[in-house]
């Protein structure tokens, strides 16, 4: 088998598509990244499939051209192999090929919610979902939701439902297909083994769900290419046909696999810690385990194995928003996270006694409010602009403390290290701040903002090089940031007062927002 030539990476978050092209050696050759519209209007939160795929066409062929603008042979279509990952839980309806027939719906869509509760209506589907599955039909943005809100708008209809990762395998390869990894939030497959791989829905969720499981894509192996890519693409991107495209793997399971958490490690427990537009605690664990409490769970592995699945709420969104109040503009620009930067600098540990609350988009684990929304406690007279900002940030890792001290109680260990990615590690200052509120060493992935696509890069060349066996090697980190000691009895009264924040303030939200 021919080795491929260049690995590219695709990550389809909620924002912006990412584009990377690997070298033969894991360098990163080529990236490019293409912002994304969203149409909020809730309950409603959707995107446009077409304006998606456009980013990654050119983003692939930018990158290919990139990469290979020095090849010493010229006119020659490099062979490569393709990763895709993308935000999850978001449902896009398509025909044959992967040809999208409606818009994007996507994590924040709360459509199908009440179809959900009527399935909890029904006794005994709460237990057999929490069993199988692991989440019970409860509706807010996951899979299930969309499905029931998508058959019902369309009853009969040809369309297939795929999460985006697979609506773009779909595109690339005309082959549509899923794994029980992609199609976790569609709460259909039975999670119970580690090692099952079914390439079958589970026929008593799909009874109780009464989704016609012909508008499903078909799951296949996660160890084995999807396909190659379509000819004419081939020829649009630059690459030749008999590139092979592996199958879609989630944004969780990417921040997984980027920093080593995806597996125990002998050394310690490493959590893998995403700050894009949302935050999301990852690590791994032996046994399929919920604690509905909590909303922490496990979830398939995008191989074999669990990943333990903990979405915090709102990360990186979080500063960019109150940044853009504070300055009274509309966008965020890169100059402004400058601004913050400075401000983190100048400013002391604790925000001078300003606590931010980061629930801009109600909250998630380690305790769920749609009502919950964000703000500060403890403004004085003397509270300055900068201690303002640094206290955003802040909030976004005291939200993360609280939901680290409850996944270490449902893994039954310590976590020994933090490893860092998403675009917020790279706002300096801030992966200091939270090694100083979790009481954690922190290491910064390098490259982090390209470091979920450089792992579906990666693994996209483990599998078309036909091998057995595969460790993923996380990418380079930085050097430990140990905790800063005299920070500690300041944040750890922060700590107090966020958490009990939350509980205080919940039936003022609740009469704010009903």
């Amino acid at each position: 088998m021919s080795a491929a030539a260049l690995a590219i990476g695709i990550d389809v978050g909620s924002t912006n598509v990412k584009v990377v092209a690997l070298a033969a050696d894991g360098s990163l050759a080529a990236h490019r990244r293409r912002p994304l519209a969203t149409n909020d209007r809730p309950p409603i939160c959707e995107q446009e499939p077409e304006e998606i795929w456009d980013a990654v066409l050119s983003g692939v062929a930018e990158c290919v051209a990139e990469a290979t603008i020095d090849a010493p042979v010229v006119g020659v279509a490099p062979l490569v192999t393709i990763g895709v990952t993308s935000q999850y839980s978001s449902t896009v309806p398509v025909g044959p090929g992967g040809t999208p027939a409606g818009p994007l719906v996507m994590w924040r869509d709360r459509r199908g919610t009440e179809a959900c509760h009527e399935l909890l209506g029904t006794p005994g589907l709460f237990e057999l979902w929490v069993e199988r599955h692991g989440i019970p039909p409860i509706g807010g943005g996951l899979g299930l939701a969309h499905l029931l809100h998508l058959s019902a708008e369309d009853p009969g209809g040809q369309t297939r439902f795929v999460e985006v990762m697979d609506g773009i395998t779909a595109r690339l390869t005309g082959r549509v297909t899923a794994t029980r990894h992609s199609m976790f939030t569609s709460q259909l497959c039975d999670n119970r083994s580690p090692q099952d791989v079914s390439r079958a829905y589970d026929p008593d969720l799909l009874a109780a769900s009464g989704i016609d499981p012909a508008r499903l894509p078909p799951l296949v192996a996660p160890d084995e290419p999807v396909g190659t890519v379509t000819a004419d693409l081939a020829a649009r991107l630059g690459v030749d046909p008999a590139s092979n495209v592996a199958p879609g793997i989630n944004d969780t399971g990417a921040v997984a696999l980027a920093t080593g958490a995806e597996k125990p490690r002998q050394g310690g427990v490493i959590a893998g810690v995403s700050i894009g537009t949302t935050s999301v605690l990852v690590t791994s664990m032996d046994h399929k385990a919920e604690d509905l409490d909590h909303e922490i769970l496990t979830m398939p592995a995008p191989d074999i194995g669990y990943l333990v699945m903990a979405e915090n709420g709102l990360g990186g969104r979080v500063p960019e928003a109150m940044l853009a109040l504070l300055d009274g503009a509309d966008e965020m620009g890169e100059t402004r996270f400058a601004g913050a930067e400075a401000a983190l600098a100048s400013t002391e540990p604790g925000a001078g006694g300003v606590l931010g609350l980061p629930w801009l988009d109600g909250s998630m684990a380690p305790s769920g409010s749609s009502t919950a929304r964000g703000g500060f406690i403890g403004v004085s007279l003397s509270t300055t602009r900068a201690q303002l900002i640094r206290a955003t940030f802040e909030g976004v890792a005291h939200n993360l403390a609280w939901l680290l001290r409850h996944v270490e109680a449902f893994i039954g260990a310590p976590v020994d290290e933090i490893r860092l990615t998403g675009g917020g590690a790279q706002v300096a200052g801030w992966p200091q701040i939270i090694a100083d509120v979790l009481n954690r060493p922190v290491r910064v992935v390098a490259e982090p903002g390209l470091a979920a696509a450089r792992s579906a890069a990666l693994r996209a060349r483990h599998l078309g090089s036909g091998s057995d066996e595969w460790s993923p090697t996380p990418a380079a980190t930085s050097a430990s940031l140990q905790p800063n000691l005299e920070a500690r009895g300041v944040y750890e009264r922060q700590q107090q007062a966020f958490e009990r924040a939350f509980d205080a303030l919940i039936p003022v939200l609740e009469l704010l927002n009903p």
